[in-house]
């Protein structure tokens, strides 16, 4: 798969279609959530353009936190609603890059697709995002992450819960509050009530349900984050922050 913008921007070596065949196939490979992580993934050049472009942005808490009723949510981040000014857009709004993300999940037919980015800040100190799913409207997510040298105990990690239908006597109850930071999101097995956006499928009832921790991303420089939300629910979380600031940018594919 070739062409000048995608050159411009990407790793040549994910732009090998028998490298994206073999990728096509870890994907298939998982047995819940169709995701892949993968590392380098931008021409350094152009990530660290995005970086500092990124970087003078007025960026807003209260369009990220906030419902349209003016509830506060679960999610302590901020944001910028990418546009036609920012280093970036010419890729991720242009229909070759469309071709390219649904090319690793075997769909080829981009019309009826449409996109929208946010180029996201968590604080120091975040409460972290309370487990919810996207996958009621979106279809594909492309995650970007910013940060250099971050570790495990930065916090601020992407993860991975699956419904069990076994619920587990000991396993911790919580209701999540937006004003505390989210801790009993290190457990990897929680029982909840109330993801963001349900639950569905055989679990859409009122009741309580076990989520076990499937995966955990850091979210390291030029580490994207792929999957594909119409194969499940695909419930994620991200942890609290600790002394860092997190940086990176959320593609969402609709149809």
């Amino acid at each position: 798969m070739n062409s000048n913008i995608l050159t411009e921007w990407i790793n040549p070596i994910y732009l090998n279609q028998e490298y994206i065949n073999n990728l096509r196939e870890t994907i298939k490979s998982k047995p819940e959530i169709k995701y892949l992580t993968l590392d380098h993934f931008f021409i350094e050049d152009k990530i660290n353009s995005m970086i500092e472009d990124h970087k003078k942005l007025s960026f807003s808490e209260k369009l990220d936190r906030y419902s349209h009723n003016g509830d506060i949510l679960p999610y302590d981040s901020s944001l910028y609603w990418m546009n036609n000014l920012n280093v970036g857009y010419e890729l991720l709004f242009s229909n070759i890059w469309f071709k390219y993300l649904l090319n690793f999940f075997s769909k080829k037919n981009i019309d009826g697709y449409y996109t929208e980015v946010k180029i996201r800040k968590h604080r120091e100190n975040s409460n972290g995002f309370w487990i919810h799913t996207d996958s009621k409207r979106r279809k594909i997510v492309f995650i970007c992450y910013y940060n250099r040298n971050w570790t495990v105990e930065d916090g601020g990690l992407l993860q991975l819960w699956r419904v069990d239908e076994c619920n587990c006597e000991k396993t911790i109850k919580v209701e999540h509050n937006c004003n505390n930071k989210m801790d009993y999101l290190n457990n990897v097995r929680l029982n909840v009530s109330s993801p963001g956006g349900g639950f569905s499928g055989n679990f859409s009832d009122e009741n309580s349900h076990d989520l076990v921790l499937i995966d955990q991303i850091l979210p390291l420089y030029n580490r994207i984050f792929l999957c594909d939300l119409s194969a499940n629910e695909t419930y994620h979380s991200v942890t609290p922050t600790k002394m860092k600031e997190r940086n990176g940018f959320v593609q969402w594919i609709y149809s």
